[in-house]
């Protein structure tokens, strides 16, 4: 293999053009006709020489070498001539020649020239984050055709890499950006969800996934582990958390979502035992395990069609045998035309087993036949009520959106959806809905089975609060309305009790950073200290939004967050717990394809650096320019003392100022004013004339201004 790899560097070498533009003839052969290395096209022997000891030198920067045949050979030039030779014109980076090329813009051209250099390091870092996303195979690279294709593309690369070295640039990939990803999840309070999986290697694999919402209001997901672990027990899981999240220096953890294994419960339990004393947990994690809700939706459908299932069966395995074949789509009669018809429709047509036993057992059970006309109509009674769902299903499964506040809305459409089922004359859909209710009463119908952190996020949503959430609760407890009260009694005392504990966290933070910072004056010190009502009463008095289609909330809290700056904080922690396990579960179909039977000999380190890579290249990331901020901020104060026209939104067009680089604090304190008086100025725009409101306003701000530069300086 050495030899083959030699002979194909030397064939590169020798297609490389001279520094006058010139292509290198091949070499003659030697006396002995074996091939001469291609390194003689570079290298000149030195004469006058000592014999035993022949040296030659680099014909671009004299550098010498030891070049004897039987003991040194050519690999050290070799080398020299790739790597260490500034002058060559085929070394690793050409600075001196730079190349035109169109500004590359999420994969396709912008309008924009600029001039690049050839860098190897470059090309193999991309190379190395093709083989991730596309997750092709290391043998890829090694492959003739590719081999083609670059010397088309890049005649300058002249070394390939091969898989090994491929393999490790993949893994310094993943070190680059878990090390990125470490430092974006300093003081993040984040959400987890976790899933096990067993591969093609009958090996257990864990993947451990974290949801944040970050200072600017965007909401991410990213794996933090993909790891083996030796059984699904509750200890052995809380373990296996409690070393992937050791990994990533302990950050804060909310919620931890899970399915309804019982080994869960265990692990929670662990998890509690560990970090229930810790000085950053929120309420000794009494909310810290969150039941999958798309799981218990798919427990309470079961439950209901238990006793449909020869119906069910039948009519999937038709239509399995229709779309089986091409031909069949044009069959009127299926029975007049096809023999097998009748015969070939049984209860193995299900594909969705994994334990081999059963698919033996189906496959030796009697067939179950074609459906009969009763067996259509249930199931047409079945797709109008499953419907519902269904869309449920889709919405608690939603990664790229804010799913906590959902919840509640989604449980009292399925609550009274299976109410008024259950009093449906048609005894199939009656006895149907009947089950279904004692299953949803199981898991949703006992407050100690329930997480109030999920009922908390209708009350984060300034379009419904306590009057929707009392509303519902009234009619899913019209049988109780005691109940009622006590949950909605329970839901509220859950978020000031939150409030005070992120309140005593915030005042402890303040001390210790007013021990490292001058204090200065600022209006709402005075004006907090006269306030007698708490940012949870305040919030929950103040009108609800208006329901629309182009309502996002996480955008509605970045922009009042500066109202609200602890309830803010609670809002952005609860928002982003997701209640359902899908993340974690989506991460196994990449898995799968990873690991497929041709890539089975994997490492694990090496399949989780491949995954956990994957999530985060793919993932979006948006930089945070301090310059362009603090443009944004002068552009809104120069709007702001013209009278405020072109602001429709007064706050939108600010982004969340980060506390870094050299910002000054009454500079800081001075932008939260401005941004707070556009706000009481939005609300009172239509009670009092704007030219008012502008003069008053902008008094007050030049007074504030003079004062604060009188007090820093």
């Amino acid at each position: 293999m050495d030899q083959i790899q030699d002979s194909t560097t030397d064939d590169v070498l020798s297609s490389m053009p001279t520094q006058s533009g010139t292509t290198l003839p091949p070499p003659a052969p030697n006396v002995s006709g074996r091939h001469r290395s291609m390194v003689w096209n570079h290298f000149t022997r030195i004469p006058n020489g000592d014999p035993s000891k022949p040296r030659a030198k680099c014909n671009y920067c004299t550098a010498s070498y030891a070049c004897d045949t039987k003991t040194n050979g050519t690999k050290s030039m070799k080398y020299h001539i790739e790597k260490q030779c500034k002058k060559c014109p085929f070394n690793r980076t050409d600075k001196s020649q730079t190349t035109l090329a169109w500004k590359a813009d999420g994969g396709s051209g912008s309008g924009e020239l600029v001039s690049i250099a050839f860098s190897v390091e470059a090309c193999r870092q991309s190379l190395a984050e093709m083989i991730i996303l596309d997750e092709l195979p290391f043998r890829f690279v090694e492959g003739e055709g590719f081999k083609k294709f670059m010397l088309i593309v890049c005649p300058k690369w002249v070394t390939i890499p091969s898989r090994v070295t491929v393999a490790k640039d993949c893994f310094s990939v993943y070190m680059r950006e878990k090390n990125k990803l470490r430092s974006a999840l300093q003081g993040q309070r984040i959400s987890l969800t976790t899933d096990t999986w067993t591969s093609v290697q009958n090996l257990n694999y864990m993947c451990l996934t974290a949801h944040f919402i970050d200072d600017n209001w965007n909401l991410h997901k990213r794996i933090l582990s993909f790891c083996l672990v030796e059984i699904h027990k509750g200890d052995t899981l809380g373990k296996a958390i409690e070393m992937c999240l050791h990994d990533w220096e302990q950050p804060k953890y909310l919620a931890i979502t899970l399915d309804n294994a019982n080994s869960n419960n265990g692990a929670v339990s662990y998890l509690k035992k560990k970090t229930k004393y810790r000085k950053d947990t929120i309420l000794e994690h009494e909310f810290l395990h969150v039941r999958c809700c798309a799981h218990i939706l798919n427990l309470i459908v079961r439950e209901g069609l238990r006793e449909f299932d020869e119906s069910i069966a039948k009519v999937r395995g038709v239509v399995k045998y229709v779309k089986s074949s091409p031909q069949r789509w044009t069959f009127e009669r299926l029975e007049e035309e096809d023999s097998a018809f009748l015969t070939s429709i049984g209860d193995d047509d299900e594909d969705d087993e994994d334990d081999v036993e059963q698919v033996v057992n189906r496959r030796t059970s009697k067939k179950l036949g074609p459906p009969n006309n009763i067996n259509w109509e249930k199931a047409r009674l079945f797709v109008k009520f499953l419907k519902l769902f269904n869309d449920a299903t889709l919405r608690f499964s939603g990664g790229l959106y804010a799913t906590c506040n959902s919840f509640f809305s989604e449980l009292a459409t399925i609550s009274d959806a299976i109410d008024l089922e259950c009093q449906n004359q048609n005894l199939v859909v009656g006895s149907m809905a009947t089950n279904m209710k004692k299953k949803f009463n199981k898991y949703w119908g006992n407050l100690d089975n329930m997480n109030m952190l999920l009922f908390v996020g209708i009350l984060l949503d300034p379009r419904y609060k306590m009057r929707y959430l009392d509303f519902e609760l009234e009619g899913m407890y019209a049988h109780d309305p005691t109940k009622a009260v006590d949950l909605s009694c329970e839901v509220k005392n859950t978020l000031t009790r939150m409030y005070e504990a992120y309140l005593a966290n915030e005042e402890v933070s303040n001390s210790l950073q007013q021990q490292q910072e001058p204090r200065s004056f600022s209006r709402e010190d005075s004006e907090d200290s006269l306030e007698s009502k708490s940012e949870v009463d305040r919030y929950l008095d103040e009108k609800c939004e208006t329901d629309s289609a182009s309502f996002d909330i996480l955008v509605w809290w970045k922009v009042n967050s500066f109202r609200y700056r602890v309830l803010s904080k609670i809002a952005r922690d609860v928002l982003a717990i997701p209640i359902s396990t899908v993340a974690s579960e989506s991460c196994f179909s990449t898995a799968g394809r990873v690991l497929d039977p041709f890539r089975s000999n994997l490492s694990p380190m090496m399949v989780e650096g491949l995954i956990c890579t994957q999530n985060w290249l793919r993932s979006s990331s948006t930089p945070i320019s301090l310059r362009t901020i603090m443009d944004d901020v002068e552009d809104f104060e120069r709007q702001l003392d013209m009278g405020g026209r072109g602001l429709s939104n007064p706050l939108a067009t600010v982004p969340t100022i980060k506390k870094n680089g050299r910002i000054s604090l009454w500079r800081r304190k001075e932008v939260e004013n401005l941004l707070r008086d556009a706000t009481v100025m939005a609300a009172q725009k239509a009670s009092k004339p704007n030219g008012r409101i502008v003069r008053f306003k902008k008094k007050e701000r030049e007074k504030r201004m003079s004062t604060s530069t009188a007090g820093g300086g």
